[in-house]
């Protein structure tokens, strides 16, 4: 019997485990009711103070000035907040305006940073079927009212600053290095161009541009060889008539008189022999006036040749109308006579005719080297396409993208002039940091409220905790349980009529008490709401 039947419990047991621990239950309930209630009154408030902040965007289309800065709001805000919420900037705030001085005998500076950086608040507004961020609202939470709005004004008028130089340090950051690369890629182009005059300049005469015109010369080199070697020829042709004619004067010098007179009979005097010059001469002309103008050269030549053949034709039969004198014993003829004045103006001829012909050999010679010169080009052509092909498209490129560059270059300067007049995308405030009138902290009611609750739960658990260690039994069920004999009899417990008065007074003081209690509670409560 020494140890309490377990039964199941029903509401009757219930009642009187109630009835037995109601003082442990009201006691933890009023106690943990009371000290939360004072300990709301107690909790120092804090206050709230926003602004809410507008996302502008860039006065002028995005079709006449592209803005340098891609990033959207969004970005830009988190990256400015971080800027903002900085070690340097928070320290900087807390010393102008005196923050926490309670909080510094016992924080260090990173703790206390720390500690205004979870006051601080930067939340976007959302606007309504739109994905990017058009507003944001700055907060920041003390216990002043009026520091907090100071704060908060503050923290916002750094946010627009460090938003603008932001904004304008992007933009001109992308300026100079567009600048860079521009005096680089102008370098890059000059030496381009340098290359390709230097090229242009080494092979000159072989460029493909130049071959038609090396075609042309080509062909006229040509024309000229085989002009020049006709005239050589003709040279030549001229050379073999003297050189025949010289011979025939020669002969007749050397024969005597007898056998001038049998050549003279038998036709072979220089007279024939001039005639058949001229003869050739006359069909060469006809043939050259054929081909070309009265006032070609050859044709001229040609011409003066004739006339020079004439010339000596008539001389030679002056010479054979007049009686030649001959000299006293069969001697040698005299320099008067007209076959050695023709002999000597025919070696003449053939001097200047070999003479000619060494000048049109040189000159044949000459255009032989120019052709073969002209042809060398010709064949080197295609090689010099492809190389110049290469220069010329490394020129093109490093020009275009000259021109690329200081097209960009010269947007983006429009674009940090743009945010430097403070016409691109801004930040403008729409509600300024108001001064809040009622705190934000703590919420005192949530605290009573939730100190009673705690005091409820205390209480029922200690009840339970001490009706689990009391092995006492109560009532007949738990003999019965216990002993497993039938109950004969019940002794009910017998109180005097003065026991009985002061059971009475007593629980009236009881009801008294927790009635009082319960209202100084519900108005400390009430009162402790009102005051925050």
């Amino acid at each position: 019997m020494s140890e309490k039947p377990e039964r199941p419990l029903d509401w009757r047991d219930y009642r009187d485990v109630l009835a037995r621990r109601r003082w442990t239950l009201l006691g933890a309930l009023f106690a943990a009711g009371l000290a939360t209630t004072i300990g709301a009154g107690v909790w120092p408030v804090r206050y709230r103070s926003r602004a809410l902040v507008l996302v502008e965007r860039q006065d002028v289309p995005s079709q006449y000035v592209q803005p340098n800065v891609t990033s959207n709001a969004d970005e830009r805000l988190a990256g400015i907040t971080q800027q903002v919420l900085s070690r340097t900037r928070l320290e900087n705030l807390i010393q102008r305006f005196d923050l926490y001085p309670n909080d510094r005998q016992w924080l260090d500076r990173d703790n206390l940073v720390e500690k205004m950086r979870k006051d601080i608040e930067v939340e976007p507004v959302d606007a309504a079927g739109r994905n990017e961020l058009t507003a944001f609202r700055i907060g920041y939470t003390y216990y002043d009212a009026r520091t907090a709005q100071q704060v908060a004004n503050e923290m916002t008028s750094e946010f627009i600053n460090e938003s603008l130089q932001a904004r304008t340090q992007a933009s001109a950051a992308t300026t100079d290095f567009l600048a860079t690369e521009l005096e680089q890629a102008r370098k890059n182009l000059a030496d381009q161009e340098a290359r390709l005059r230097e090229y242009k300049g080494r092979y000159l005469g072989e460029l493909p541009e130049q071959q038609q015109t090396n075609l042309e010369i080509l062909s006229s080199l040509e024309a000229q060889l085989y002009s020049e070697s006709n005239a050589r020829d003709r040279a030549e042709q001229q050379k073999i008539y003297l050189e025949s004619l010289a011979s025939a004067y020669r002969s007749l010098n050397k024969a005597s008189p007898a056998a001038d007179a049998a050549a003279g009979r038998a036709g072979a005097t220089p007279a024939a022999v001039i005639d058949k010059a001229i003869t050739g001469l006359q069909q060469q002309l006809t043939e050259l006036e054929a081909k070309y103008t009265p006032n070609y050269p050859d044709v001229v030549r040609v011409r003066e040749q004739i006339a020079g053949w004439q010339a000596m034709r008539r001389k030679a039969e002056t010479a054979a109308t007049r009686p030649a004198a001959a000299p006293a014993g069969g001697g040698p003829r005299t320099a008067a006579d007209p076959g050695a004045q023709n002999l000597a103006e025919i070696d003449s001829r053939l001097k200047a005719t070999a003479a000619e012909i060494a000048f049109h050999e040189r000159e044949v010679n000459g255009l032989r080297a120019r052709i073969a010169d002209a042809q060398a080009r010709l064949r080197l052509t295609p090689l010099r396409e492809e190389e110049l092909a290469q220069v010329t498209r490394d020129d093109q490129n490093a020009r275009e993208e000259y021109q690329s560059l200081l097209q960009k270059k010269m947007q983006s300067e429009l674009a940090t002039n743009l945010e430097k007049r403070e016409e691109g995308e801004r930040l403008r405030i729409i509600d300024p940091a108001s001064l809040p009138r009622k705190p934000v902290a703590p919420n005192r009611l949530e605290i009573i409220v939730s100190g009673w609750v705690l005091g409820l739960a205390a209480g029922v658990g200690l009840m339970t905790a001490e009706e689990a260690a009391d092995e006492r039994l109560r009532g007949e069920t738990d003999v019965r349980q216990l002993a497993r004999l039938a109950v004969l009899a019940r002794v009910p417990m017998l109180r005097s009529a003065a026991e009985e008065r002061r059971r009475l007074w007593l629980r009236i003081g009881e009801i008294a008490g927790v009635t009082v209690l319960a209202l100084v509670s519900a108005g400390l409560g009430i009162y402790v709401c009102l005051a925050g």
